[in-house]
């Protein structure tokens, strides 16, 4: 079970020995009232008309997901750790849409799960709807999704809240995502297409896996409702200030780039949450959504594929109602490493009210006294504020601070940390004493310092006038068979990292098959760094070929340093 607590011994290094160059960028940001206005008309307008649409007999085929005893309790347990926000549980839920209008004649022949319509423009619509026993929200697991032109999935409650369209293969074009975040207990899954010809529906599948059962410390389906006397406000310790009770100007960003963040865990089967902010680059036509977290929290790519942000999740200063002002959906992980405990993430999106954080890679960890400050989600809870003081340590990953106002929860991992300026030092990875998190003598706050880890996120935060060089550290020439066919594929496997050694994601490596396989080919490394490219030829027997890397290209590095290749071959 992963764990906030974090005690070890630090290596001892002088800190006044760090390099004192730095590099910074201030804050942006940007606010169109008009288009918060027009998309909250918008999701209420789609609100009502699905609750229009809504085919009526789908209220006789719900699908019901119970948690048992043993998931319940590891959910309301200690045991699970305060991050613990939900559990995964199954589904087997498969739709083609296609056999859903065949069988309509036949009501013998419908699916169990939902039910067919024609809507009188000549289109179909399919309704469905799943409950998930004593969940507080909950979220579903897609796999296998595809929908034709003109056809799309929404899924939205009694309470409002409608989420969609999903169309394609989904957000990430893969046919495999988990949705938005739907509170209660109880939602509608509804599609409809313009189509209802039974050739072009069949074309419409999708399977529902798994839900994440989210339970009582999911605390922003009660506290978003509006509704006090549903909202937990003991739930964090006494020390805890929000973040809405301090007017400071030097929060004002902070309080548009922090989110609370949820994500799915494939290996252990859980939920969890966390905080993080956006983050500015140099180049200023970008205003890309960089998203910094803590490697802790999120190190994997499907774990950022499935996390969700909630923006401005506020209480108003002596209230526990509260509310968020957008969720942005999905990101893709760009670097992280356990050293400094760092994830940069690049979101799908800007939300709809933002800001971008500055930054600086000026040293901090040796300013003895230096005030620092921080807006998190302690137990996921509305923004709180906490203020720190540098204390002095011998380690050049961390800083080390005490804590002067507020404090700091599990959930307020990944938080930025930043100066009186605004930017951004570091942020947060746990601390190193438990006992009392209120008290500033014990109380030691551990983040991640941006100054250690500044070159392995400077090729996507840098200028762009710099130069940041990749090249190939290995080539793998061998074969591909897959289970059931005899035939054998060429298969050529290489490894792609920065001048620093971090592995690149998402480049592309284009190389040339000779000497028995022959063509040019093109694929892209994982977050990994390593691209598989396969020969199409099949053979018989294993073949015998040399693969050359001939161009590696990333958007973020614009030098391809041949000269420093490991290997530029391989062969077998």
């Amino acid at each position: 079970m992963k764990r906030l607590l974090i005690a070890f011994a630090l290596l001892l290094v002088p800190a006044t020995a760090f390099c004192q160059d730095f590099d910074e960028t201030n804050a942006s940001f940007g606010v169109d009232h008009e288009k918060i206005v027009a998309e909250k008309e918008m999701k209420q307008a789609l609100w009502n008309y699905l609750v229009e649409t809504r085919v009526p007999s789908a209220v006789k085929s719900r699908v019901v997901v119970e948690i048992d005893a043993t998931e319940k309790t590891l959910l309301d347990s200690d045991e699970a750790g305060s991050r613990v926000v939900g559990v995964h549980l199954p589904v087997d839920v498969s739709v083609n849409l296609g056999l859903e209008k065949a069988a309509m004649a036949d009501k013998f022949a419908r699916s169990s799960a939902g039910s067919p319509a024609l809507d009188a423009d000549g289109g179909f619509i399919w309704t469905s709807s799943l409950n998930a026993t004593g969940a507080t929200a909950l979220r579903l697991h897609f796999t296998n999704f595809r929908l034709p032109p003109n056809t799309a999935l929404y899924l939205y409650n009694d309470d409002g809240q409608a989420h969609g369209p999903y169309t394609g293969k989904g957000p990430h074009g893969d046919g495999d995502f988990w949705s938005h975040t739907v509170f209660g207990e109880h939602v509608w899954i509804q599609v409809r297409s313009e189509s209802s010809d039974t050739s072009v529906l069949h074309e419409a599948t999708f399977d529902i896996t798994e839900i994440s059962h989210l339970g009582a410390r999911f605390e922003l389906a009660k506290v978003a409702g509006g509704d006090a006397s549903k909202a937990d406000c003991s739930g964090n310790i006494s020390c805890v200030e929000n973040a809405e009770c301090y007017d400071w100007d030097i929060l004002s960003y902070a309080r548009k780039a922090v989110a609370k963040i949820t994500f799915e865990d494939p290996d252990d089967g859980l939920s969890y949450t966390c905080s993080g902010g956006l983050l500015n680059d140099q180049n200023s036509a970008h205003r890309k959504p960089w998203f910094l977290t803590a490697h802790h929290c999120l190190s994997t790519e499907s774990a950022a594929n499935s996390l969700e942000a909630f923006f401005q999740y506020q209480s108003p200063c002596g209230s526990c109602s509260g509310s968020y002002n957008d969720s942005v959906l999905g990101a893709d992980l760009w670097a992280t490493d356990n050293r400094g405990d760092f994830s940069l993430l690049e979101l799908s999106e800007l939300p709809s009210g933002w800001a971008l954080m500055g930054w600086t890679t000026a040293n901090v960890i040796d300013s003895e006294g230096t005030q620092l400050y921080r807006i998190s989600h302690p137990k996921g809870k509305p923004q709180a504020f906490s203020q720190h003081e540098v204390v002095l340590h011998s380690s050049e990953k961390y800083i080390h601070t005490n804590i002067v106002i507020g404090t700091t929860e599990g959930g307020s991992s990944g938080s930025p940390i930043f100066r009186e300026d605004g930017k951004v030092v570091g942020q947060n990875l746990g601390v190193t004493n438990d006992s009392n998190r209120c008290d500033a003598s014990v109380f030691d706050t551990l983040d991640g310092a941006f100054s250690y880890y500044w070159k392995s996120v400077r090729p996507y935060l840098g200028s762009p006038s710099k130069t940041n060089k990749l090249h190939v550290t290995n080539v793998v020439a061998g074969t591909k068979k897959f289970p059931g066919f005899p035939f054998y594929w060429g298969q050529a496997t290489i490894t792609v990292v920065d001048e620093l050694g971090n592995v690149v994601p998402f480049a592309d490596v284009i190389g040339e098959f000779s000497n028995g396989l022959s063509g040019t080919f093109v694929g892209r490394t994982s977050h990994e760094g390593v691209a598989t490219i396969l020969h199409p030829a099949l053979s018989g027997i294993k073949p015998n070929f040399t693969f050359c890397v001939t161009d590696v290209d990333q958007e973020y590095f614009d030098t391809y340093d041949s000269a420093s290749n490991t290997v530029t071959c391989g062969s077998r």
